[in-house]
């Protein structure tokens, strides 16, 4: 989809600034200018698409926050932000770790369906111009630090949550602050009382890892094998939009059981073997497109990867002495950068 067809509806806004005793709540709902609905379309649109926000769904015996927006309707927008505002800040009182923000709560309309977006914007410093009249006349000019900012239109949401108000299932883009000792979320555990699959960004991070790993146990950093591992999962996007990830080992170590065991039980650790990996941004998978290589003289090389997929293009010659040699092939062109 693109970010266009994402309509704001209306807005409210709350500030939770840890230092008072309460929120400062806002009585009314937003004019949406049009510059605050590219900034909450912009918001939402990543919490849509991108690959490192997970996919939720409520605990709905448990969660106090469920039950408070089961049915929700537009015209209760400042009382359920209100009553939802008072719980973000309550934690924030607790836990000093959470960072102080602006919390939207907006309702969309996305392909028909109706949306509830929860916003939680940190302040960033920046430089503002200053300017005041002087008793002597005239007019004096300077900048002073301003630690007020919002994010700006194009920057990823640091906390948001998307909710589908017909369904319930609801993306969730968080951080970890120390809590109780330890990092933790508190978003998706403590405060919204839901469960949450890996990110596409997680599972793909999990991956490589895992098959990395794995190489270097049963094939002694052999980079053959790793260009070859690298390959079978770039492939697998390319042909079918995903990985999936029961067939993996099986695809990557056809001839070695013993690492086809060892990748599948490290996937079971996660509780991928039954998922995929369907990455909505190319960017996850940039990495994939290209092999690099560095021999030991420093020689560096980067070959894409349907060159390196295509024998006509690329050979790697195993020599008598043990050395490899990498032979390019119909090069009709060749220049310096």
């Amino acid at each position: 989809m693109e970010k266009e067809e994402i309509i704001i509806r209306k807005a409210i806004l709350h500030i939770l600034d840890s230092s008072l005793a309460a929120p400062l709540f806002s009585d009314y709902l937003m004019d949406i200018s049009m510059d605050a609905s590219e900034l909450f379309r912009s918001q939402i649109f990543h919490l849509l698409t991108d690959d490192d926000v997970k996919d939720c769904s409520f605990d709905e015996e448990n969660s106090a926050f469920f039950k408070a927006l089961y049915g929700f309707s537009e015209n209760a927008l400042t009382a359920f932000s209100r009553a939802a505002s008072e719980e973000f800040f309550h934690l924030m009182k607790e836990h000093a770790a959470i960072p102080d923000g602006d919390l939207f709560f907006v309702t969309c309309q996305i392909q028909g369906a109706m949306y509830l977006a929860i916003l939680k914007m940190g302040y960033r410093t920046a430089f503002v111009h200053s300017t005041s009249p002087q008793e002597q006349g005239g007019q004096y000019n300077s900048i002073k630090r301003y630690a007020g900012a919002l994010p700006g239109a194009a920057a990823k949401p640091g906390e948001g949550v998307l909710i589908n108000l017909l369904d319930y299932s609801l993306r969730v883009a968080e951080k970890k602050y120390e809590i109780d000792g330890k990092k933790q979320h508190y978003l998706s555990a403590m405060l919204l009382g839901c469960r949450g699959k890996l990110s596409q960004k997680a599972r793909m991070d999990i991956v490589t890892k895992a098959v990395e790993k794995v190489n270097k146990e049963y094939f002694q950093d052999s980079f053959e094998k790793e260009l070859q591992a690298k390959s079978v999962l770039q492939s697998e996007i390319a042909a079918e939009g995903a990985i999936v990830l029961q067939e993996l080992p099986e695809k990557i170590y056809p001839e070695h059981p013993q690492a086809r065991e060892k990748l599948d039980a490290a996937l079971a650790q996660y509780n991928l073997t039954s998922e995929e990996i369907r990455p909505k941004k190319a960017s996850t998978t940039r990495k994939l497109e290209k092999q690099f290589l560095v021999t030991d003289t420093g020689i560096e090389i980067h070959i894409p990867m349907e060159q390196y997929q295509d024998a006509a293009s690329v050979e790697f010659i195993s020599n008598p002495d043990g050395t490899t040699s990498v032979l390019i092939k119909n090069i009709s062109h060749l220049s310096a950068k």
